[in-house]
């Protein structure tokens, strides 16, 4: 799924992400069950895609631009459709480090155990403000 040689992430046979994409190029491609874009009025934009099913997985998958070029791409990953209509009950800080440590094996199976590369890094994280875990790809931008 994800090149660590080129940093693109194959969708299927046809359809492709790579460190190039433009915010109407991932519109195009019409992924998942559903798509979100906000505008941060300030040259980012994030495009927030539910249920992406690439091989036999279920992600859910936020992209961001600024001024209409990737940046960063955070996502999580499950066997299962990803249900976002969860309430704060089913939240808890051990669950989500317990995530945390289960992106960091699915990276490790994915990817290896390297986790920077000539085209960006890849990272399991946990946001301990935000209360939440996920994998981050940030590409690396040639000025």
């Amino acid at each position: 799924m994800i090149d660590i040689k080129t940093g693109h992430i194959t969708i299927d046979s046809n359809n492709s992400i790579n460190p190039n994409l433009t915010i109407l190029e991932l519109k195009n491609l019409n992924l998942g069950e559903s798509q979100v874009e906000t505008d941060f009025q300030n040259g980012w934009t994030s495009i927030t895609v539910k249920n992406l099913k690439i091989e036999n997985e279920y992600f859910l998958m936020t992209f961001s631009f600024f001024n209409s070029t990737i940046q960063v791409i955070s996502f999580i990953v499950d066997q299962n459709p990803i249900q976002t209509n969860k309430s704060w009950w089913d939240h808890s800080i051990e669950k989500e480090k317990i995530k945390q440590k289960e992106y960091s094996d699915w990276l490790d199976r994915e990817i290896g155990t390297k986790r920077k590369f000539n085209w960006g890094e890849i990272e399991s994280v946990f946001d301990n403000k935000g209360g939440g875990s996920s994998i981050i790809m940030r590409y690396i931008k040639n000025k």
